[in-house]
């Protein structure tokens, strides 16, 4: 928790930083006479602190993540046999963790089929867990 919340205050650091020199570069170009795009002078710098749950931004994403699942699996067919789960930001809990403690449960169940195969795809990895 300490090294993330260390990540968080670094990253918004940095982007305050960045978008200071680039409202610098803004001035120092006008003051050199040069036309500036008006996207130049309003250009924010994303701060990647707003995926982090709890904010804005991901509680956003979490109500259309279900709204798109409840869309699709009322009118596509191709949908219409799927089990969808979501454990998004509002549940507690590192993704990986949770993924791996619904697997262990599913295990468990008499009506497990040991055959089952699960592919787990992230950004630095995919992960093909069976039996």
């Amino acid at each position: 928790m300490n090294q993330q919340r260390s990540r968080r205050f670094r990253s918004s650091k940095e982007a305050k930083e960045k978008e200071e020199e680039n409202a610098e570069f803004v001035k120092m170009l006008q003051s050199g006479g040069k036309e500036i795009h008006e996207s130049l002078e309003t250009q924010k710098v994303w701060d990647s602190n707003a995926i982090t749950p709890g904010t804005p931004f991901m509680d956003t994403l979490a109500a259309s993540i279900r709204y798109w699942v409840a869309y699709k699996l009322n009118t596509d067919p191709a949908w219409a046999k799927l089990k969808v789960i979501i454990s998004d930001s509002t549940v507690p809990g590192e993704g990986e963790h949770k993924i791996m403690e619904f697997i262990r449960s599913q295990r468990s169940s008499p009506e497990h089929d040991p055959n089952t195969r699960h592919v787990i795809y992230g950004l630095v990895c995919i992960h093909n867990i069976s039996n």
